[in-house]
């Protein structure tokens, strides 16, 4: 649950927020040959290492993050100082996370998915005289490589490319 708090925060920074039921849910079925779920989710990396310990089992350590600037060390120790004063807060970020829901797509509607992650990419018009942040970056990039393509790409993974 440590990891998924943490998750839920690095991608909501990242704007990644589309993309997140999938990411930090349950069951990620973006793909149609794989589905992924996660039955250990609701617990705690402490719950996890204590019954690790108890049982005499191996456990591999998930990868430390050596740089102690980027988003998501930062985003880990933001929620593990507050879950030191405050027990409940990794739980309620989760729970608060697992409340948002990505956008349903039909079958029969065709669907454009990111390139990169397989997402399916959003385009939200808000009326003819204004665009989107994603259209204005479209529009700016435009200006300076007409080989860049940005309408295969989610918004998160456009940012990658900047």
């Amino acid at each position: 649950m440590n990891n998924q708090s943490s998750a839920l925060l690095t991608n909501m920074a990242m704007g990644r927020g589309d993309c997140l039921p999938h990411s930090i849910g349950f069951v990620d079925s973006r793909c149609d040959e794989v589905t992924f779920l996660r039955p250990l989710k609701c617990l705690l990396q402490k719950e996890l290492t204590l019954y690790c310990d108890l049982f005499k089992l191996e456990y591999c350590r998930q990868h430390d993050v050596n740089n102690e600037h980027s988003i998501m060390s930062l985003s880990e120790r933001f929620l593990s100082d507050l879950q030191c004063e405050f027990p409940a807060t990794v739980s309620t970020v989760c729970r608060t996370g697992d409340k948002l829901t990505s956008i349903e797509v039909d079958d029969s509607d065709e669907v454009n998915r990111c390139s990169l992650c397989d997402t399916v990419i959003v385009h939200v018009h808000t009326g003819t005289d204004s665009l989107s942040a994603v259209d204005a970056m479209k529009f700016s990039l435009s200006l300076f490589d007409e080989e860049l393509s940005l309408d295969r790409i989610c918004y998160a993974c456009s940012q990658l490319s900047i």
